[in-house]
């Protein structure tokens, strides 16, 4: 049974129609050699997730400076979207510090598309036993999305000081076997600062909004998968669990963004 924490996460949740071409690319990559060496290659391609989601979970927390009065509040529903920098649109198999046990099967073509790249087949790598037999050659997976979306419910309510407070909440919703559950949880403060030198004629001194802001995003991930053995696979331990049930892979993406805002209404 395989449980991979915090490096892993499919592509699957993000577009509905790459789900099952996505999940299959997965074990692709977990079956390709060595644990270390899977999670290597699974790492790489999944980089602009990563990325994505980092960036996704950050944004969104203000649209103005301007801070709710006491007890005022909003709830917004929404999704903001990441692309894929041509920098994480591939990566080189030589760089992630594979073992001798994986190598290119070409050694001029090790250049191979992340999850955001080319629709192309990937490079393939041979894998080889600690006697340097080869054992088979793996085609690796070719990239299946452009964008990193990230879905954002966010409650805002105002308190007293100028200062408002923000909650990011959704409970773990499963998107389907081929998708996934996905769950969120953040807090945020904002805070006018430009009340606090002004008082109440702050709008008639300075014609402008200025506040400082903070907030704490977590994202949880979960993916049931199937990673079976190839036929006439032997365990390297005989001792080795060989139940294959129950395997799934889970992340946590955790978010802080700070920033001072300044903005300005302007009335029509």
């Amino acid at each position: 049974m395989k449980k991979l924490y915090k490096t892993l996460v499919a592509g699957s949740m993000l577009l509905l129609s790459t789900q099952t071409q996505a999940q299959d690319y997965i074990a692709t990559l977990l079956n390709a050699g060595p644990a270390a060496d899977a999670n290597k290659l699974a790492n790489a391609y999944l980089q602009p997730i990563f990325k994505g989601f980092g960036n996704g979970i950050n944004n969104g927390w203000n649209n103005t400076a301007k801070t709710k009065s006491l007890l005022g509040f909003d709830l917004r529903v929404s999704s903001s979207a990441v692309f894929i920098p041509q920098a994480d649109k591939s990566f080189d198999l030589t760089k992630i510090g594979l073992s001798n046990n994986v190598r290119p099967a070409d050694p001029s073509k090790t250049i191979t598309p992340t999850i955001g790249g080319s629709r192309d087949a990937g490079a393939q790598i041979s894998i080889y036993d600690d006697n340097n037999n080869k054992l088979k050659t793996v085609t690796l997976p070719s990239g299946v999305l452009s964008v990193i979306p990230a879905p954002q419910i966010q409650l805002t309510a105002g308190l007293v000081y100028h200062t408002e407070a923000s909650l990011r909440y959704m409970p773990s919703v499963n998107f389907g076997s081929n998708v996934g559950s996905i769950s969120i949880i953040g807090f945020g403060l904002k805070h006018n600062i430009l009340q606090d030198f002004a008082g109440k004629t702050a709008d008639k001194i300075i014609p402008l909004d200025v506040a400082v802001s903070a907030g704490f995003t977590q994202l949880k991930y979960h993916l049931p998968v199937t990673v079976q053995p190839e036929n006439g696979a032997q365990p390297k331990d005989n001792q080795q669990s060989t139940d294959f049930s129950n395997q799934h892979i889970a992340a946590t993406f955790n978010g802080f963004n700070a920033e001072i805002i300044v903005s300005k209404q302007i009335l029509f």
